[in-house]
């Protein structure tokens, strides 16, 4: 047999390398499909208690081990913060979708300081449009509406006035009734005082108190062994809420 001159070489050496395992690269959010990507957000919420993804965070591939072991081999590599930064702009996202993201707590637009999601707007020309604003100031509306009318049975088409120094002035054209769902899906990230407003209010008082739901996870983590909670999971009648 003849020795391999310099181009057999070469070929020999890439189909060598072709055949050789090539560690997992990163997953580009244009071709991961949505089931992927809400797994991804459900995923890192069960993590870090937030959805407030950064858009550099990327889900540590199978060689960044230990830290690669809290999630699922098909999300390794993935650019979540990507992803998530692509969600907030998207312009056509449907209302299915939002609502999934909705319901996991999704941050529409990422704050040091205050978590923001999209609301219902009425424009001066009686157009209604989505834009971002702070949980703060849709706790600070609904908490204006109860001081004004007593309760919070809010009208459907109840929305805040504009150029009214009776409320606040970010709130100003908020369509309010979706707003009390809203908060409720994110109750859990709102602050104390806030949330200890609207349960004065009578709205959440089912919400139970923060040392409380930390001691719930840490009883699914000792039955079950992670806190990987699927999304319509409850807790058993007369179950116990503590850590034996």
């Amino acid at each position: 047999m003849q020795p391999l001159g310099g181009d057999a070489q070469q070929v020999e050496r890439v189909r060598a390398a072709s055949q050789s395992p090539r560690p997992r690269k990163r997953q580009k959010q244009t071709s991961v499909p949505w089931s992927v990507k809400i797994d991804a957000i459900a995923r890192y919420r069960a993590l870090y208690g937030t959805c407030n993804v950064k858009k550099t965070f990327v889900v540590p591939s199978s060689r960044q081990w230990p830290a690669s072991r809290q999630w699922p081999a098909h999300l390794h590599g993935l650019e979540l913060g990507s992803i998530a930064r692509a969600l907030r702009l998207a312009p056509a996202l449907s209302q299915q979708r939002r609502a999934s993201l909705d319901a996991l707590g999704f941050n529409w637009m990422l704050s040091d300081r205050q978590t923001c999601v999209r609301v219902l707007v009425s424009t001066s020309d009686a157009q209604q449009v989505l834009r971002a604003m702070s949980l703060s100031t849709q706790v600070r509306a609904v908490t204006r509406y109860h001081a004004l009318h007593g309760d919070c049975a809010i009208p459907l088409d109840f929305v805040v006035p504009m150029e009214s120094d009776r409320w606040p002035r970010p709130s100003w054209g908020l369509v309010l009734t979706p707003v009390v769902a809203t908060l409720a899906s994110h109750v859990l990230v709102l602050e104390e005082d806030e949330l200890a407003s609207l349960q004065a209010m009578g709205l959440f008082i089912d919400t139970p108190a923060w040392a409380t739901t930390v001691d719930m996870l840490r009883t699914y983590r000792y039955l079950h062994g992670a806190v990987d909670i699927p999304l319509d999971f409850a807790i058993p009648d007369g179950a116990a809420t503590h850590c034996h």
